[in-house]
């Protein structure tokens, strides 16, 4: 079944049509996560601390989990 396309980085923009799965909204949660002040700190607005770095790689690597997840679930003919 084809779904319509849409960002899960930039949720709402422009809006998914189709419903996520468990699995994609904890992705997604993730990706907000780091997303949250990605620009501040990469453009030089932010000082980025200890804590907020340990924050973004564990958020990437919660991400990176999720979506392996579903690759491997889609791979097996399930879905997640």
């Amino acid at each position: 079944m084809e779904k319509p396309l849409g960002d899960i980085l930039h949720v709402g923009f422009p809006p998914i049509e189709a419903a996520l799965t468990p699995e994609m909204e904890r992705a997604v949660e993730a990706l907000q996560a780091l997303d949250e002040n990605l620009d501040a700190g990469v453009r030089g607005a932010l000082d980025v601390t200890a804590e907020m770095k340990d924050a973004y790689f564990a958020a990437y690597g919660e991400c990176l989990k999720r979506c392996r997840a579903i690759v491997v679930a889609h791979a097996q003919g399930e879905e997640r």
